[in-house]
């Protein structure tokens, strides 16, 4: 072989070896890849790496991994579905906020309420009292008693219902039964009334004394009652024929009293006698509308068939 290799010229000689060493290339090529993948499999390109020693074209085909957001799963139905619940649920939360604040304004609201009828019970106690210790202050007894006293003697005795030392003062015809009235133009009807006294109210009427007759405030016999709740002593002025729709400075009839402070019996007295529940005060109220305000539930219930609604009153003026 070699004397052959020898015998052939020097371009044939040069052939012959490129092609050896070219083989041997191969052979030694071959034989690395086939030990690599037997023996070292973990120095094998990850599955993303291999992809890059692909053609282009093979790389395009590949499949892409699978992907990881909810967004891709869902369809465009789904996400507005879920974004309308979200909405919701923030809608509601902001509603069942406004209604905790909502009811805590209510609440402070009736604490508001409550302290003012306490504090007005307070004012009308300390003038009861005011007014019983200047009539006091004024009397000097029976033995001392002088003219000038009959009138705070005769009023203070209609204001403790004392009907004995009434029949007296009447009997000897010392006072006027209407026209002796106090500081503030109370007469002794309204003293005996506002002394919650029905006894010393009876005889009074007894005696003639006018029921329609009004203080300084405006307010007559029955709106005190009403006020304070005295049914008994209201129906017994109803009953001897007290008007029962007179208005105080304040546009208020007996009706609005009672609706005020939550005198029922005060009310069923006076829609018995045809008190007008549509009449209003000078702010535009009817009886119901001021036991509404003030929370009257059962009075704001009672009086509700009794007064016309506003839209009834506007279509009734309307010409046909």
């Amino acid at each position: 072989m070699s004397t052959l290799a020898l015998s052939l010229p020097l371009h044939g000689r040069v052939t012959i070896m490129v092609l050896v060493m070219a083989l041997v290339l191969v052979a030694t090529g071959t034989a690395m890849r086939l030990r690599r993948a037997a023996f070292v499999p973990s120095l094998q390109p990850a599955p993303h790496v291999r992809q890059l020693w692909l053609p282009r074209e093979s790389r395009r085909a590949q499949p892409k991994p699978p992907s990881t957001r909810l967004a891709d799963f869902m369809s465009e139905k789904d996400i507005m579905d879920c974004t309308d619940q979200d909405r919701l649920a923030s809608e509601e939360d902001a509603t069942e906020e406004r209604r905790r604040t909502l009811k805590a304004e209510l609440l402070q609201l009736d604490k508001t309420l409550a302290l003012i009828q306490r504090r007005r019970a307070a004012v009308v106690a300390e003038e009861d009292a005011r007014r019983r210790a200047e009539i006091r202050a004024s009397t000097p007894g029976a033995e001392g008693e002088v003219p000038e006293d009959f009138a705070f003697n005769y009023l203070f005795a209609a204001t403790e219902g004392n009907v004995a030392a009434l029949e007296d003062y009447l009997e000897r015809d010392v006072v006027d039964i209407d026209k002796t009235k106090d500081w503030w133009g109370a007469t002794a009807l309204i003293c005996a009334v506002m002394g919650g006294n029905i006894d010393a109210v009876r005889l009074l009427l007894d005696r003639g004394a006018s029921m329609d007759l009004v203080n300084d405030s405006g307010s007559t016999a029955a709106i005190l009652a009403a006020r304070r709740g005295y049914d008994e002593t209201l129906q017994l002025l109803a009953d001897r024929g007290a008007s029962l729709n007179i208005k105080d400075k304040w546009g208020d009839t007996a009706l609005h009293e009672a609706a005020r402070n939550g005198e029922l019996d005060c009310l069923k007295v006076l829609i018995d006698k045809g008190t007008d529940a549509n009449l209003t005060n000078f702010q535009g109220e009817t009886a119901m509308d001021v036991a509404s305000a003030m929370g009257h539930v059962l009075c704001e219930t009672f009086l509700e068939p009794h007064t016309k609604s506003a839209e009834k009153h506007e279509f009734e003026d309307l010409p046909l």
